[in-house]
């Protein structure tokens, strides 16, 4: 339990309001850290209107208001208890056969349908197993009933103060629970006897067994007798009860001198007398119906009970040892408590103390009373519980992710602003590797050009080597020309055809280093034009061997029939001294470019 875990108990009476206040240490100590008591009013039970009850909620809905607001509690959660009046209690039996804690339930509920006189949609109830005797062939149960209106008028009332009603209680059950907290009837029967101010409770407390009882008989009777002696107001019968008003002993006893004490001491003997008839008959019922036993002492309890020789009466009358009930007697008292006052009301304080042990331990009765819309609150309070940590937590999520999407955003900031530089000075350096390469492929181009025309210079040498093998013997040449290629443009201009004339005339001449012109683009040349000569005087067929040499070389391209068209003898002239002269057009396999 928590330091400083403190619990105001609510005692709500017929005609007083009762609360005491505790500290709950963490070794399970409970301190009584203050009390208070106030009657607030007139006891209205012999009015049943509407107007009267109204009355009765108003004067204790001021009584609660005043004695919270001007003690300054300290307790944020309340333990209440409700008058005796206001509860019904019924005692039942039920089949010991059933074990089954479900099915016992169920019976339970069954029986409370039919036991309780009130219809269920009104009233708040709970249920008490008494006694479970396996050896008994039935197990005593009990209901606790109080009516839903009053019960949430109270708890209403409660919480608009401020407060939480956490635990809900009746004074029997809550009596009961103080007394065994105080060891009452831990080894034989004894009884609790509460004189209130409109009703009193008789409790038997015999070991394990508990059984109760409302006598509508209690101070308020004695109120109502006197005001009707003396012909005065309920408020002065209340004051002159509590100046004057003791049990008188009767017999022998001397009479006080004063009239109006002995008056009084008469109508609260008469009183007393009747209360004391009705204690007898509890006492047979009990004995008789619930198989009980004889009470062995009698514990006085209540504001009523106070009033002098009321214990020396009982123990007479009942022929028992009696004894005012001290409640606090196993509670530690906190240093700011007035002791003196407080044994001067401590008989007055057991509902408190019964609803205070509730906190600190387990209780042989421990009647829950729940209004709906209590269970409702409640119910909201822990789901609202869960559903604020939730939000809670789906807020902290969010902004966790809010918080990881700034910082993202902020290294992504950060790697492309580095990007960015680098992709700059790569760009810087790409420009140049760009223009080195294309200066490179320039260059590579020239080069490739120059290879190229260094290779052409062999071409011609070669060519003309090998023409000049392929000659027959007693043959020369005296013209080599080249023929521009069949898919030249057939229709040509007066240059271009001035060009291939000096071209097909062209003889072999020393080159020219002149400065170089501009480029002209290639002549392509797929055949050649050999002008030869021999001595006539020679009968062998030398064209037809120089066609031979030519196709054998691997130069030409050429058939019989290409051979005899593309041969064309040339007669001699004046002065040729018998040399022959022929032309032969020969066609080149690989065409050459100029």
């Amino acid at each position: 339990m928590a330091v400083n875990n403190y619990v105001l108990c609510l005692d709500v009476g017929g005609t007083t309001i009762k609360a005491t206040e505790y500290l709950y240490s963490v070794a399970g100590e409970m301190i009584l850290e203050r009390f208070a008591y106030l009657d607030y009013g007139r006891d209205l039970e012999d009015d049943s209107s509407e107007e009267a009850a109204a009355l009765h909620n108003s004067m204790m809905a001021d009584a609660v208001k005043k004695i919270i607001l001007e003690n300054n509690f300290k307790a944020k959660k309340v333990n209440l208890c409700l008058s005796g009046k206001n509860t019904y209690i019924k005692f039942v039996k039920l089949p010991s056969m059933v074990s089954d804690e479900k099915k016992l339930k169920q019976i339970i509920e069954f029986e409370a349908a039919s036991a309780i006189p009130f219809e269920l949609d009104g009233v708040v109830w709970d249920s008490q197993i008494i006694s479970k005797d396996p050896e008994q062939a039935e197990i005593e149960a009990m209901f606790v009933v109080v009516k839903r209106e009053e019960l949430e008028f109270v708890t209403d009332l409660i919480e608009k103060l401020g407060k939480e009603v956490v635990l809900i209680d009746v004074a029997p059950t809550a009596i009961y629970n103080a007394a065994k907290a105080n060891g009452i009837g831990t080894e034989g029967c004894e009884m609790i006897l509460n004189i209130g101010g409109s009703c009193s409770l008789l409790i038997f407390a015999d070991k394990g067994r508990f059984f109760t009882r409302l006598i509508p008989i209690a101070g308020n009777a004695v109120t109502h007798q006197i005001s009707k002696e003396f012909g005065i107001s309920y408020a002065d019968a209340e004051e002159m009860k509590r100046k004057h008003g003791f049990v008188a002993l009767g017999g022998a006893y001397e009479e006080p001198d004063s009239e109006v004490a002995t008056v009084i001491s008469k109508i609260v003997r008469n009183v007393m007398t009747r209360l004391h008839g009705e204690i007898n008959r509890s006492i047979n019922v009990y004995r008789s119906q619930q198989g009980g036993r004889k009470p062995d002492k009698i514990y006085l309890s209540g504001g009523s009970s106070v009033m002098e020789y009321t214990l020396r009466f009982f123990e007479d009358k009942l022929h028992i040892p009696a004894e005012y009930f001290n409640p606090f007697q196993k509670i530690a008292i906190g240093q700011e408590v007035d002791k003196e006052m407080l044994a001067e009301f401590a008989p007055a304080f057991p509902e408190t103390t019964g609803l205070a042990v509730r906190n600190a331990t387990t209780c042989p009765l421990e009647v829950a009373l729940v209004p709906v819309s209590m269970r409702r609150c409640r119910d909201f309070r822990e789901r609202s519980t869960y559903f604020y940590a939730s939000t809670v937590c789906f807020l902290l999520i969010v902004l966790i992710t809010f918080l990881c999407f700034i910082q993202q955003k902020e290294i992504t900031g950060e790697k492309h602003t580095i990007a960015d530089k680098r992709y700059r000075e790569l760009k810087h350096v790409g420009d140049r590797v760009r223009n080195a390469a294309n200066n490179f492929n320039s260059q590579k181009g020239a080069y490739d050009a120059a290879c190229n025309i260094l290779k052409e210079r062999s071409i011609w040498p070669e060519k003309l080597e090998k023409i000049q093998d392929l000659l027959p013997e007693g043959v020369w040449l005296s013209s080599f020309a080249f023929g521009v290629a069949a898919n030249e443009p057939k229709k040509e201009d007066n240059r271009s055809r001035r060009r291939r004339r000096q071209q097909e005339e062209m003889m072999f001449e020393e080159p020219s280093f002149d400065e170089p012109k501009a480029p002209v683009a290639p002549t392509v040349f797929d055949t050649v034009n050999f002008t030869c000569h021999y001595l006539k005087k020679n009968d062998e067929d030398i064209r037809g061997k120089f066609l031979a040499n030519l196709e054998k070389s691997g130069l030409f391209q050429l058939t019989k029939d290409a051979a005899e068209t593309m041969v064309q003898t040339v007669s001699p002239g004046a002065g040729a001294y018998n040399i022959v002269t022929f032309k032969i057009s020969a066609k080149l396999k690989d065409n050459v470019n100029r």
